[in-house]
């Protein structure tokens, strides 16, 4: 019974075998004849013993140009000009200034102005016409503007002198006593450079030889 189910098995395996082969053998018949191509007349030439080549357009019929309407300007407007910004940016920079697209751009506040001193001690020329400081006495609640023309100790002195009356001949020494602590004597670099519109108490010490000594205590 074994040796029976072998020998079916066997010819079943041929039998499929045989059916594979006549298949392929089909196949392949169909593709030499060339019945199995799908022929489109606007696609294929018939079979020829040579080839010639000739134009494929259509030279009869005039060519048709698109020209959109206004309307469709008007609303492809913005894309098209974003559209050759970026088209400007990859090929080169100069192209960029010539494209200027209607957006309004943040423009960045003013530089603040740094009192700086010069590099060169010895120039003459001073940063300001005038100085403006304020400045009040300790028993005073309000700060008067004092106006320095010059720039320097000399215009200083007439300004005390002019608001509160004190000789400018008169005033010795003048100080600044700064936010740090720290007293410095003042000299016209100090008043030109590092002193306009700054706030001051002003204190006026009487000196035994009858004159001032100025001290401008910075707030």
């Amino acid at each position: 019974m074994h040796s029976s189910f072998i020998k079916e098995k066997e010819m079943v395996g041929a039998e499929r075998k045989t059916r594979d082969e006549e298949r392929r053998a089909a196949k392949r018949k169909l593709t030499a004849t060339g019945s199995s191509r799908k022929k489109i007349e606007e696609m294929y030439h018939p079979p020829c013993e040579r080839s010639e080549f000739y134009s494929m357009s259509d030279l009869s019929k005039p060519p048709i140009l698109f020209t959109p309407d206004e309307e469709t300007d008007r609303q492809n407007g913005p894309e098209l000009t974003f559209y050759a910004i970026a088209t400007a940016a990859e090929e080169s920079t100069p192209a960029i200034a010539e494209v200027k697209p209607n957006i309004e751009l943040p423009v960045a506040p003013p530089m603040k102005k740094f009192k700086l001193a010069p590099a060169d001690r010895e120039l003459t020329v001073s940063y300001w016409d005038s100085v403006l400081l304020y400045v009040r006495r300790s028993d005073e609640d309000i700060f008067h503007p004092l106006h320095l023309v010059p720039p320097s100790l000399e215009g200083l002195a007439k300004a005390l002198e002019s608001k509160y009356n004190i000789c400018a001949s008169m005033m010795r020494n003048f100080y600044k006593k700064c936010k740090k602590g720290i007293t410095v004597m003042m000299d016209d670099d100090i008043v030109r450079l590092y002193s306009n519109e700054d706030t001051f108490v002003l204190d006026v010490i009487k000196t035994e030889d009858n004159k001032f000594d100025i001290t401008l205590e910075e707030l």
